[in-house]
């Protein structure tokens, strides 16, 4: 899997060997909201190492359409049962929480920096079809 930065140097952003990661660098990203991969902002690219290289549950939200590139953990939490929703607004991707995810997310825009928000999600069982 090749992955190139803005310069055209490869392994700016990393992940190897988890499924979702896969996904992200095999996606065409260039018709999408967030562009061509290799002309992310930097810091795209190094949330997008951070969150795809972790085995913890880490979505990152980008722009104010909350665009989603999560990892595979929290694909597993979310009960997404594919690649599907990467580079989708959230509130396509999670509708069912979105109510309740969206003020937070506003919160640490607006605040650049983090929040927290306890959010009760209801995981569904192995099978059980999702988006």
């Amino acid at each position: 899997m090749s992955q190139h930065d803005a310069s055209g140097s490869t392994k700016s952003i990393r992940g190897d060997g988890m499924e979702i990661a896969r996904h992200v660098f095999g996606k065409d990203w260039s018709m999408s909201p967030l562009g061509d991969m290799k002309d992310w902002p930097q810091n795209l690219k190094f949330a997008t190492n951070l969150c795809l290289s972790s085995h913890m549950p880490i979505a990152v939200w980008w722009s104010s359409d909350f665009i989603i590139i999560y990892n595979d953990a929290f694909r597993s939490l979310m009960g997404l049962s594919d690649s599907g929703a990467l580079g989708i607004g959230g509130s396509n991707v999670l509708p069912q929480i979105w109510k309740n995810l969206e003020p937070s997310l506003l919160a640490t825009f607006k605040q650049s920096g983090p929040t927290q928000v306890e959010i009760e999600i209801a995981s569904p069982r192995r099978g059980a079809s999702t988006p």
